[in-house]
């Protein structure tokens, strides 16, 4: 059996956020306004090789895995998963750990 090459952690993010868009029947524009005040991060993200900073993916990372922001407060893995590969430990996380 051949091993599945690794997402990225830009992927990871894309991964995240197409299920936020669609479970909010929202635009990327939104997702990125709501997070880091930029309309056009995710369209800019398509086209720039340099991809984004640890600090923009951390925000991202803590928006998506906030169970606040989701429909019945239902994060889903990817979301969980994006947390985790960038080191952002989420509210339920820390309550385990207490």
């Amino acid at each position: 059996m051949k091993p599945t090459p690794s997402l990225s952690l830009v992927d990871h993010l894309r991964q995240a956020a197409w299920i936020w868009v669609a479970a909010h029947d929202a635009s990327f524009a939104r997702l990125g306004k709501s997070v880091v005040n930029d309309g056009g991060f995710f369209t800019r993200l398509e086209t720039q090789v340099q991809g984004t900073t640890t600090a923009t993916l951390e925000k991202f990372a803590a928006f998506l895995a906030d169970a606040a922001n989701w429909p019945e407060g239902a994060v889903p893995q990817e979301a969980i998963d994006l947390a985790h590969r960038v080191g952002v430990i989420t509210r339920e996380a820390q309550d385990h750990a207490s």
